[in-house]
C-alpha cells in the first residue's frame, strides 16, 4: 500500500487539485468478467462495483 501511495502522490502532483486523490483502498480480489465487476471487455461496471463495495466506499467519506 505504501509502493501505491507513492505513485499516487507523484500523479498527484501533476494534476488539478480537485482532480486528486485524498483516499484508495485496496481490495484483495482481481476483478473479472465472470464475476461481474467487469465487462466481457473489460470495463469497468462501475454501478455493480458501487452497490458491492458500498460499504467500503461510503466508511472512506465517513472518515473525513
Amino acid at each position: 500500500q505504501d509502493l501505491i501511495w507513492a505513485e499516487i502522490e507523484r500523479v498527484n502532483k501533476q494534476v488539478a487539485r480537485v482532480e486528486t486523490i485524498r483516499k484508495f483502498r485496496l481490495i484483495e480480489q482481481i476483478l473479472t468478467a465472470e464475476d461481474e465487476e467487469l465487462t466481457p471487455t473489460m470495463k469497468l461496471r462501475r454501478a455493480y462495483v458501487n452497490t458491492k463495495y458500498r460499504e467500503l466506499i461510503d466508511g472512506m467519506y465517513a472518515e473525513a
